[in-house]
């Protein structure tokens, strides 16, 4: 018996999208779409902290090289409002659309839904509550829309760690004129899956499967670097979620090690493309200084909003570069708008002082390359 995932791969097979695109979307789907015999939206049974398998993904293509926003207007062919959980897809998105109903949201650019909002306390707060319960969230994006307007890295770090960020640049090849081919034969597949889950409670993984699990999950790195600490902090629910969804699709409905080793794999893959879509600054020969300014930028970025104090910051630099080179690091990326200055005034007695907050620039390189060239670190 032809599993949903494969139905729909083979069907995805007359479109440009990358197939790494396919093969997550119906992931997603089944996580947006199954409910459990409760009537609710189906878990993973992790004892104390049980894991919604509706999921928060962002498809990230170059403009033109792939059909990214194909990718999510084949999703929403999957997916259609019902009594339980309404669909939200091509219109504006309130703080409030999701508080009572399992929601599944559609958007072809991540910046529409998210970008602008992003820092609105309530709204976070909204997402985090849906994704801890019913919300499943597909959007698209460029990576310079990415950067631009919703860069993980500028979200709140428990935000930011919840999004899978699947990148791809490679289509399954040209197609000049679609085929005929009917959705179908995946819906029956998917309806098929969903009357199935209406008689289950969750989903449980056996002893072996734990075993594997809990394997990996010891010998997992653990990241130093703030920045790669706040988008890997979650790989674990992400694994879980993943294997859900292969149990679900391949009809055991239970965890087991093939499962965990697959899901494992999956998460690999999607944490190589994020690497190359979120890569470190090279500081190459450039030395000192760039050691400087990738540590200015690591201490910003963590402090976030709240932002950090000068004095706190150049503390943590006086090994690496004068006081003066620092004021001139300070100049250059406030300039560069890479960060923005706030002068805060003490109440009472006291002198007012600086602080830092990162800004969606801090990542373009352009800014990069005029610290390199105004602190003369260029190689």
């Amino acid at each position: 018996k032809e599993s949903f995932v494969h139905r729909y791969m083979e069907y995805m097979k007359g479109s440009e999208t990358p197939a790494m695109f396919d093969f997550h979307v119906a992931m997603w789907t089944i996580g947006a779409m199954v409910r459990s015999a409760l009537d609710e939206p189906m878990t993973m049974d992790r004892p104390r902290n049980p894991i919604a398998l509706g999921s928060y993904l962002v498809l990230v293509s170059s403009v033109g090289n792939t059909k990214r926003q194909q990718a999510v207007e084949y999703a929403s062919g999957l997916v259609k409002s019902e009594e339980q959980f309404d669909v939200y897809r091509h219109r504006p998105i309130s703080s409030t659309d999701w508080a009572n109903k399992h929601s599944i949201i559609l958007n072809d650019e991540a910046s529409s839904p998210i970008g602008k909002d992003i820092h609105a306390k309530n709204f976070l707060s909204k997402l985090d509550d849906g994704y801890n319960k019913s919300t499943s969230i597909l959007l698209s994006s460029s990576p310079v829309k990415l950067f631009r307007d919703c860069h993980p890295l500028m979200m709140e770090p428990e935000f930011a760690s919840k999004l899978v960020f699947v990148y791809s640049d490679t289509p399954k090849g040209i197609r000049p004129w679609p085929d005929e081919t009917s959705l179908d034969r995946s819906v029956a597949a998917l309806d098929s899956l969903r009357m199935a889950c209406d008689r289950l409670y969750s989903i449980s993984m056996n002893e072996n499967a734990i075993i594997r699990y809990s394997n990996w999950y010891r010998r997992r790195t653990v990241q130093r670097d703030p920045e790669r600490s706040i988008l890997v902090s979650r790989d674990d629910e992400h694994l879980l979620r993943y294997a859900s969804y292969l149990a679900i699709n391949d009809g055991t409905f239970q965890i087991q090690t093939k499962h965990i080793t697959t899901a494992r794999k999956i998460i690999d893959d999607v944490n190589a493309g994020r690497d190359k879509l979120f890569q470190p600054i090279d500081i190459g020969s450039s030395g000192r200084i760039m050691r400087g300014v990738d540590r200015a930028r690591s201490f910003i970025l963590e402090a976030g909003g709240d932002g950090v104090r000068e004095r706190a910051l150049y503390r943590s630099l006086r090994t690496i570069m004068s006081h003066d080179e620092f004021l001139l690091m300070l100049s250059v990326m406030h300039e560069s708008e890479m960060v923005s200055k706030v002068r805060v005034s003490k109440t009472g007695r006291g002198r007012p002082y600086y602080i830092y907050r990162p800004t969606n620039r801090i990542h373009a390189p352009a800014s990069i390359s005029e610290i390199r060239s105004q602190m003369g670190a260029n190689d």
